[in-house]
């Protein structure tokens, strides 16, 4: 199903595998299979709805949060940790606020839950810092998500576990030297999808 484009059954897919995954008796191996399917959609993902991308979000942090399937994965891939960069590669041009919300809690627990090699370290570290300083277009639909919200959700990321530090102090520090130079702005547009904008009027650092 999510390696090939049938868009009108990802969404039930994803729901019902999401309600499958909560079962008493779902075997982790099971959950190793189905977020390796999920990568198989790659660039395909960021053409399905933002509907749709959020249920597949939501299956992914129900999987990656579940202790059983954690330790599969870990199993299976070890240190490399494969899957994580799947998941980056596939995820990378997110820009709904609700699906950033999901997206930047499955990050965080990549990074605190499971034992990144370094060069896959830097990678998720690039993942959420791309997003930094972040902000919320004004808009006439709503969306559930305040600027605060999404703030605090990629602010986590960065103080998800001791080993970003190498990597967080530098780059908040060359950041802030920038100024009000390079933003990301997120917003729902009529179609759903989300635009960015690195020109904005606030600073996610002086709140």
């Amino acid at each position: 199903m999510f390696s090939n484009d049938h868009k009108a059954g990802i969404t039930p897919a994803a729901a019902a595998l999401t309600q499958l995954a909560s079962a008493q008796n779902f075997k982790p191996t099971m959950g190793v299979k189905i977020v390796e399917e999920v990568s198989k959609m790659k660039e395909d993902f960021r053409l399905q709805t933002a509907a749709t991308r959020l249920e597949v979000y939501q299956l992914l942090l129900r999987l990656v949060q579940d202790q059983a399937v954690a330790g599969e994965l870990q199993h299976k891939y070890g240190s490399s940790s494969g899957f994580t960069l799947d998941l980056l590669s596939m995820c990378q041009h997110e820009r709904d606020p609700k699906n950033l919300m999901i997206w930047f809690k499955i990050i965080k627990t990549l990074v605190a839950e499971y034992s990144p090699s370094e060069d896959v370290t830097n990678e998720i570290f690039k993942a959420f810092s791309n997003y930094f300083p972040i902000t919320l277009r004004e808009s006439t639909t709503p969306i559930g998500v305040t600027p605060e919200e999404l703030k605090s959700a990629l602010r986590e990321c960065f103080s998800a576990h001791d080993r970003l530090a190498r990597l967080a102090f530098p780059y908040l520090i060359q950041r802030l030297d920038q100024g009000d130079s390079m933003k990301v702005t997120v917003k729902v547009s009529n179609s759903n999808l989300v635009t960015h904008d690195h020109a904005d009027v606030f600073r996610t650092t002086s709140s």
